[in-house]
């Protein structure tokens, strides 16, 4: 039986600054939706390996938490060590489970007003995104832009890899023109009913990964399946992703937990809008890329084992991935030449 709730999903492991980048994600999901008539048609879960600092920090949010173990994390990861594969794994996990329609938020986001005519649109017949980003034959205008766990592979190296390779689901061999519209995966909303399209964006995003490194192979995959099977609708006029400031936001959200622990979770939440609003105002950190890994190793005393093995895991897949797309741009552009 279909569940009639719709899930907003989100995952939080491994560093420290991901949980309270979720944290203020769920505080202001929880603003938008204080007073709605219609909150009982939501079910907020979290899949993380830390549900007791989201207990301590949100507590009053009804959440309900699934355990994200290491194990859990080694066997999404799989052998090719691609980190966005998780979300992959999680969205197909919880949608089996819940049976329900599921709208699945990365936690470099906030939302800038209640999602419910969001969540309404969600059906067979469409998918939610957050924005289309570039057509891959055109690129994309970000392609260099780089934060210390960030980067873009170039689109005519990714085009050729799509030339060179036969790519193949479960009809057969696929094949992915260059004119396919990139949408960006910050927000993901996906039909119970259209949960099989997910073992073609698994079975798409391992191919992509493993013949060409591209750190965003699971979006490719997405886009693509989600585009033939459905209609896609941007949503980033209902959640804000701050995805090219990650170094501002963590600073301030830090800040603002910390000062903000004491208060009672309605006003802790009005105050996490008050935040979002104030984005020309925020602090700039002058920590350099060398200063905030020297500050992780300092303190690594304040964080358990698990979250020790998530970072250093986390920190060796990042360093993997860009050997990989290094090792694959250089192969490809001489063959391009």
């Amino acid at each position: 039986m279909i569940n009639n709730k719709t899930v907003i999903l989100y995952v939080a492991y491994g560093p420290t600054h991901v949980h309270k980048q979720v944290m203020l994600s769920i505080l202001t999901l929880y603003y938008f939706l204080s007073g709605e008539k219609q909150l009982e048609k939501i079910s907020l879960i979290v899949y993380t390996d830390n549900k007791e600092v989201f207990e301590k920090n949100l507590n009053g949010i009804n959440i309900i938490y699934e355990i994200l173990t290491s194990k859990n994390i080694k066997d999404y990861i799989n052998d090719l060590g691609y980190i966005h594969r998780i979300k992959v794994c999680v969205i197909k996990l919880c949608i089996q489970k819940y049976r329900s329609n599921v709208l699945f938020i990365d936690s470099d986001t906030f939302f800038l007003k209640s999602p419910f005519d969001l969540v309404n649109k969600i059906s067979g017949n469409t998918a939610i995104f957050h924005s289309k980003e570039f057509e891959l034959l055109k690129g994309d205008e970000n392609v260099g832009k780089k934060s210390w766990n960030f980067g873009y592979f170039p689109s005519d190296v990714l085009g050729s890899v799509i030339k060179r390779n036969n790519l193949k689901l479960k009809e057969g061999e696929i094949e992915i023109c260059l004119n396919v519209e990139m949408w960006n995966s910050g927000v993901i909303g996906i039909s119970y009913s259209n949960l099989p399209f997910l073992e073609d964006v698994l079975k798409l995003t391992d191919q992509i990964s493993k013949r060409s490194g591209y750190f965003l192979a699971e979006q490719l995959a997405f886009s693509y399946v989600f585009l033939k099977k459905t209609t896609i609708l941007k949503s980033d006029d209902f959640i804000y992703h701050y995805i090219y400031l990650k170094d501002i936001y963590n600073l301030n959200i830090t800040n603002f937990l910390n000062e903000n622990k004491d208060l009672t979770i309605n006003y802790k939440a009005e105050k996490a809008v008050q935040l979002t609003k104030q984005r020309d105002k925020l602090l700039i950190p002058k920590k350099t890329e060398t200063g905030i890994f020297t500050k992780k190793i300092k303190s690594w005393k304040k964080y358990n084992k698990t979250q020790i093995f998530f970072w250093i895991f986390h920190l060796r897949l990042q360093l993997i991935q860009k050997l990989k797309y290094r090792i694959s741009n250089f192969k490809m552009r001489f063959e391009i030449r």
